[in-house]
């Protein structure tokens, strides 16, 4: 398939991040499958993965707490991809990058901002960081790095407003929770809005413990798994660009301990049949 970009949300210990790096790095031999970069932004780390994955290729991008130097991690993450673009078509190119995380990248942009920008104006702060963002996605586009592009975000809930019978909206979305609501990735402002645009699949995970067995246990006990929606079948936001494919071929609504590479391969497959006219 062509390079796909795929965006993970959830809560903490989800799995996000070790899914999309399992898009060049597989955990059960611990050896690495793809060139792949694993791009780390402000406080967020999962020493776990860091402890197995190569050094170099782990980069990360923080922001200093001196006023003159935060906004640093912006111009390096630009430097960064430069070089990454370079390396197009050569074989030192890269075959998946993992953007992890966007809730922390808007976190970090916002704050940097106050620092750099005491006296600023705050209207200032948010077309700023709409333009970088925007930016930061254009240098993220899977075809022009030929390569896998994953993000992962933190979850949110975004509150529907509620309307009566002529459409007109009673309680405003986004409110206190006490109605309906949805979960969405967590951001800010436009970036919040619009971020889902840009990738082909925004899937939501979640961790469920149930009683279990490890692998050579004898007794049972309770165990955590970690599922991936690739259908809106929950109170979350879904995006599936192959969602009429994945429901003609019969696919789950989610998925269990899923690697990377085990969503492309029923990817494949659910394309293949489309184009066979199979399970119609």
């Amino acid at each position: 398939m062509r390079p796909l970009s795929m965006l993970y949300y959830g809560g903490p210990g989800a799995g996000k991040t070790e899914l999309a790096v399992s898009s060049f790095w597989d955990f059960k031999t611990r050896k690495q499958i793809r060139r792949g970069r694993l791009l780390s932004f402000g406080r967020e780390t999962n020493p776990a993965v860091l402890d197995q994955l190569p050094p170099e290729t782990v980069i990360r991008f923080t922001s200093p707490s001196t006023p003159a130097r935060a906004m640093e991690f912006v111009t390096e993450f630009r430097k960064y991809m430069d070089v990454l673009l370079k390396a197009v078509g050569t074989e030192q190119a890269i075959e998946s990058i993992v953007f992890d995380g966007f809730s922390e990248w808007n976190a970090i942009y916002q704050a940097a901002f106050d620092r750099r920008y005491p006296d600023g104006d705050k209207w200032a702060k948010w077309e700023a960081m709409k333009r970088e963002f925007i930016n930061t996605m254009q240098l993220l586009d899977p075809e022009s790095i030929g390569a896998y592009v994953l993000g992962t975000a933190r979850v949110d809930r975004f509150k529907k407003p509620i309307q009566d019978k002529k459409g007109q909206t009673l309680v405003q979305g986004d409110a206190d929770m006490f109605s309906d609501f949805k979960y969405i990735p967590q951001m800010s402002g436009w970036t919040r809005d619009n971020l889902g645009h840009y990738f082909n699949f925004v899937l939501y995970m979640e961790e469920e413990v149930i009683t279990g067995r490890l692998e050579g246990d004898k007794a049972e006990r309770r165990v955590p798994q970690h599922l991936t929606y690739m259908l809106p079948v929950g109170d979350f936001w879904i995006k599936n660009s192959y969602e009429r494919e994945w429901l003609r071929a019969k696919h789950p609504d989610h998925l269990t301990n899923i690697s990377f590479d085990g969503i492309l391969d029923l990817l494949t497959a659910a394309n293949a049949a489309t184009t066979r006219g199979e399970s119609k």
